[in-house]
């Protein structure tokens, strides 16, 4: 049959209706397959000629705990379904992502609730070990002797462009969300009179404060602006949208982001990412919820410079957060914004 390969560049699937075959145990490739595939970094999911129920592939399973925002929900179910379509085993999502997102036509994910999970099994904890951005196979490091008879609970997910490109799928909205902020974008952008959107999410939720000295500063946001207007949609009229955290934070990024930028919030965090996704290209900022909102837009994103500098790490005190509190050459500020960052977007 046909391979099913779903990029995340795809973000219309994300945002709405377009329907994905259902997916089936993952079929091993040859050694120039495979070596092809590891190039590319991505998990290649093929229809098996034997076809593989849920009941009998969720006697196992790889369990997600619930913990953490939106953001870091997306980054662990993305990672975890990789392993377990690797390793022929059903994942369990969370309620925050069974609540923003349909995974009805993956018949290895299941929600809490749904039919077909076993009960409570001992769980073998996956920590790995490496930087919480760093790129590292975790579909080699459930134990052979421990495969069948044990659930295994997925903690060392990564928070990495290549992890999330290995899932090989773009899960979508749910209906109901997805039409929210459908919604909610179209009332926020009506009456701009402007050919493109672009989003710029700079929020850092409360009570992570700590992360704000990884934030861009304004000189960002001009820059970013100028490349928007100038190169990337020359001869265009192009409007800015944000989210504030239902208007908390409007002044404070209106002094960031500059003039003219339109917010959009509602209490769904979701609803606010399914309509940042609509506009036509974005910038990253910090955190996960921005690094999705970037993810799933149509087009360019730019990112600030600095989180390829290591001069610009160590300064702004974003390097303890990056690198654990040591110190970092240029070499490894490099790296990771190669591997924390889609190799698409571009440093501004």
């Amino acid at each position: 049959g046909r391979p099913t390969l779903m990029r995340v560049e795809s973000p219309a699937s994300a945002l709405g209706g377009q329907r994905r075959t259902r997916c089936r145990a993952a079929v091993p490739s040859s050694h120039a397959t495979r070596r092809a595939s590891m190039k590319r970094l991505l998990l290649i999911i093929a229809p098996s000629a034997a076809r593989v129920t849920n009941a009998s592939r969720c006697a196992r399973r790889i369990v997600v705990p619930s913990s953490g925002r939106l953001g870091n929900h997306l980054f662990v179910i993305y990672a975890c379904y990789g392993i377990a379509r690797h390793h022929n085993l059903c994942l369990r999502a969370t309620a925050t992502t069974c609540a923003a997102f349909d995974f009805a036509n993956y018949t290895d994910v299941a929600c809490p609730g749904e039919p077909g999970l076993p009960g409570h099994a001992p769980q073998v904890h996956l920590k790995l070990s490496r930087a919480w951005w760093a790129h590292e196979d975790g579909r080699r490091v459930i134990p052979a002797e421990k495969r069948p008879r044990v659930d295994f609970q997925c903690l060392g997910y990564h928070q990495n462009a290549r992890a999330v490109d290995a899932a090989g799928v773009v899960f979508p909205w749910k209906a109901k969300v997805a039409a929210r902020g459908k919604a909610l974008y179209e009332n926020t952008t009506r009456g701009l009179g402007a050919d493109k959107v672009v989003a710029l999410y700079h929020r850092v939720a409360a009570g992570e404060r700590q992360y704000q000295k990884c934030l861009p500063r304004r000189a960002f946001y001009a820059r970013a602006r100028r490349q928007f207007e100038q190169t990337i949609f020359p001869n265009r009229t192009v409007a800015y949208i944000t989210s504030s955290y239902q208007f908390r934070d409007a002044a404070a990024i209106a002094s960031v982001l500059g003039k003219g930028v339109r917010a959009l919030d509602d209490r769904e965090p979701a609803v606010v990412m399914a309509a940042l996704t609509h506009a036509d290209a974005a910038t990253f900022s910090w955190g996960s919820f921005s690094w999705w909102v970037a993810r799933l837009t149509r087009g360019s994103v730019l990112y600030d410079r600095g989180l390829r500098n290591s001069t610009w790490l160590e300064t702004s005190g974003c390097g303890k957060l990056v690198f654990g509190g040591g110190g970092a050459g240029p070499a490894d500020a490099r790296r990771f914004a190669d591997e924390h960052l889609p190799r698409d977007w571009r440093p501004v």
